[in-house]
């Protein structure tokens, strides 16, 4: 099998790391002294410079549209949530407000203890870490350094799918979801968003498509 290399810069050392199509491959977890391991590249990537596929909110596969008339937990004919709401309005309230392991298309993809990581995951992340803007293997996006053990991964600025798959704006911006529903109101979850000289948390429309980065407990 091809396989790409790429360098991983850790605590002072330099690793050469294979990555392939195996997507199960132990390298492609960096243990950066957090509460859970973080993948190195994103879900349908095989290495750090790709960009991956690109996923709407609890859904198991990627789309065609990203919209809410595609959407799999919205009933097209009464235009109500069929899961994960909290709202009377929106259709019958669940109180599901984690993406479960059955939707959890990380977990399905990969297997083991992979999953799509909480908003307080990626909460962790940004304060554990120096979140340092480069361009880095061609393509613009941010080297983030844990401040505990000085590992690092790379998150592409992979755009986003709004409506059909039309990807913008690749380069510019990247929206990577978290598994945590925005239970004020719940047709949003949400999703770290970084440009360059910000990362913060946004609530996004649960039918568009974002890129989403795994961790392993």
């Amino acid at each position: 099998m091809m396989k790409k290399f790429f360098i991983l810069i850790a605590a002072g050392a330099v690793m050469l790391l294979s990555c392939s199509k195996n997507d199960t491959d132990d390298e492609s977890m960096v243990d950066l002294g957090l509460s859970v391991k973080w993948r190195a590249w994103n879900l349908g990537a095989t290495c750090p410079d790709e960009y991956g596929d690109y996923y709407a909110w609890g859904v198991d596969t990627t789309e065609s549209y990203y919209d809410w008339l595609h959407y799999k937990w919205m009933d097209k004919n009464t235009g109500m949530l069929k899961k994960y709401n909290t709202l009377a309005v929106y259709g019958d309230i669940d109180w599901k407000v984690f993406i479960e392991p059955e939707d959890d298309i990380a977990h399905i993809k990969l297997g083991g203890k992979w999953r799509i990581p909480t908003e307080a995951e990626w909460d962790e992340l940004e304060m554990e870490c120096v979140w340092k803007w480069v361009d880095k293997y061609g393509i613009y996006g941010y080297e983030v350094i844990s401040k505990k053990n000085g590992k690092s991964i790379f998150f592409p600025f992979a755009g986003a799918c709004h409506n059909n798959k039309e990807l913008r704006p690749v380069g510019s911006y990247g929206f990577y979801w978290t598994s945590t529903l925005n239970m004020d109101s719940p047709l949003n979850a949400v999703c770290k968003y970084m440009m360059s000289g910000q990362v913060t948390s946004l609530n996004d429309a649960r039918c568009y498509g974002l890129s989403i980065r795994p961790v392993s407990d």
